[in-house]
């Protein structure tokens, strides 16, 4: 039963990685932020590559899996550039 939800795993994994990044105190934000939505992405493959075999990813049907997880990978990846960095304050 574990071997069948190594996708949901990877997919998981990647997002928790990202999500562990963007909360450094280094204000890594939007490189963890695009490795979330990398994640996502990753999981939509999987989705639609492995089919009904992909353990924890199966939700409904799937193309209606994978388009939910590209829309959210998709709009995380451009959020996280398309937000202005923050500028850095100098007081003389």
């Amino acid at each position: 039963m574990v071997r069948r939800q190594w996708a949901w795993f990877v997919t998981v994994a990647i997002f928790g990685v990202g999500a562990m990044y963007a909360m450094l105190p280094t204000g890594h934000w939007r490189r963890g932020s695009a490795i979330m939505g990398f994640g996502l992405l990753v999981g939509a493959g999987l989705r639609w590559w492995l089919g009904d075999k992909a353990g924890l990813l199966v939700v409904r049907a799937r193309w209606l899996d994978v388009i939910a997880m590209l829309v959210m990978g998709v709009g995380i990846t451009v959020l996280a550039f398309w937000v202005p960095a923050a500028r850095v304050v100098t007081v003389p």
